[in-house]
């Protein structure tokens, strides 16, 4: 018995580059170009040099200075670190935080806008401040601090001539300016 043999079937031609033909499409394709333009991971600020060093700083003031060399200077030292650390620390969180809602929402994540970093920066002053110039904020603090950190031990000295170190919150709020240049 003889298998009747078909004849091959013609490959489709290869599709030419499309333009946006629906508005659908015309709107992801600027979502895609802007995935260039903005990191891929929240928070990529905190792997540079600088917030590195900070808190190589406090980690080591606090270890080893504060023990072995008290003094005015391993009482500031840290200080200066935790100012130019908390705004960053607080930008990283808030954009971690939309990255994930992002995520879940199945839209595209872009990095904070300067109104939530100059928000970040007034809270860590305004922390700050009360932290050095307040008993009971102080006392909150060693609290909240033990409670996440429980094998931490916790303790802050309030101290008015520490406000000084608030001029390291303007270098992180430039800081973070430049790492997210559009």
């Amino acid at each position: 018995m003889r298998i009747p043999s078909h004849p091959p079937t013609p490959s489709p031609p290869h599709p030419a580059p499309s333009t946006p033909s629906s508005p659908e499409s015309a709107t992801t394709e600027p979502a895609l170009s802007s995935l260039a333009r903005y990191p891929v991971v929240p928070a990529d600020f905190l792997i540079h040099p600088y917030p590195v060093l900070a808190a190589a700083l406090i980690l080591f003031n606090n270890l080893y200075l504060k023990r072995h060399h008290p003094g005015f200077l391993s009482g500031k030292l840290s200080d200066i670190g935790i100012c130019f650390l908390l705004p960053l620390i607080l930008v990283a969180l808030i954009e971690w935080a939309t990255w994930l809602c992002c995520r879940c929402l199945g839209r595209l994540w872009t990095p904070t806008r300067s109104r939530l970093r100059l928000f970040a920066c007034l809270v860590s002053a305004l922390y700050f401040s009360a932290l050095q110039l307040s008993d009971v904020w102080a006392a909150w603090h060693i609290l909240f601090v033990q409670t996440l950190l429980p094998r931490i031990r916790a303790g802050v000295t309030p101290d008015p001539t520490d406000l000084f170190a608030l001029v390291m919150i303007p270098v992180a709020w430039r800081y973070l300016a430049a790492c997210r240049k559009p």
